[in-house]
């Protein structure tokens, strides 16, 4: 668990190797599911570093290492219970520490990612699904299908669809049309811009309400909501 954490954040922020260093601090701290970390440690151990870093740099840093040395046993637990079938504890654990390094380098919500990653793989990395054109959607977030999959790691696929989902954001300006876009692309978008938008196979479900399934899920997650959503 410890060098699967310190693997991680070494290569989150490859430009960066001072980033990395720090950050690999806080990851291989001992205690299995989350770190308990003194804030004036942790700033002590930043002070050495802030006149190289830009202000976004330093921010990122300070907020990713506070958000993972706050992960709390009941948030593993929420997220475990969530697809119970496929997380045990400490892979819940990992998923959130994953998912917080992506959420940070791209500025997305943590939980929002999270519930795109239950709906696309469950969590999985090496989770594929077979899509039309013989391509194959790969794993954790499956930002787009690929012609065939190739190996990566957990976080690999959480830093892809965060940036996937970033871009959207940026291009849209909104977060349902990102949603959107996330999961059809700009024809779904126009297409839930005129209406519904119907699934071709069954159920035949309304996808033009994925962002509000998407939402829904992530309040679960982040347990603003008892109930799980589909």
């Amino acid at each position: 668990m410890i060098s699967q954490r310190g693997v991680m954040l070494r290569h989150a922020w490859p430009g960066n190797a001072a980033l990395r260093t720090v950050l690999h601090g806080y990851a291989t701290r001992p205690n299995p599911r989350f770190f308990c970390v003194r804030p004036r440690r942790m700033f002590a151990l930043l002070i050495p570093l802030v006149l190289g870093f830009s202000l976004d740099e330093i921010k990122i840093v300070v907020d990713t290492a506070r958000d993972i040395a706050t992960i709390t046993d009941e948030q593993v637990e929420q997220l475990q219970r969530t697809a119970p079938s496929y997380l045990t504890l400490d892979a819940a654990h990992v998923n959130l520490v994953a998912a917080t390094i992506a959420a940070n380098r791209y500025r997305v919500e943590r939980s929002i990612i999270l519930s795109i990653a239950h709906h696309e793989s469950r969590y999985q990395a090496q989770a594929t699904t077979a899509e039309p054109g013989g391509k194959t959607s790969c794993g954790v977030m499956t930002p787009e299908p690929l012609a065939t999959c190739r190996p990566s790691t957990l976080l690999d696929g959480y830093l892809a669809g965060a940036k996937h989902l970033r871009d959207w954001l940026d291009t849209t300006n909104s977060e349902t049309q990102a949603l959107l876009g996330y999961a059809g692309g700009w024809r779904m978008i126009r297409a839930c811009a005129k209406g519904e938008f119907r699934r071709s196979a069954p159920p035949h479900d309304d996808l033009c309400q994925t962002p509000a399934v998407f939402r829904a899920r992530a309040r679960w997650i982040a347990h603003r909501d008892l109930k799980p959503q589909n």
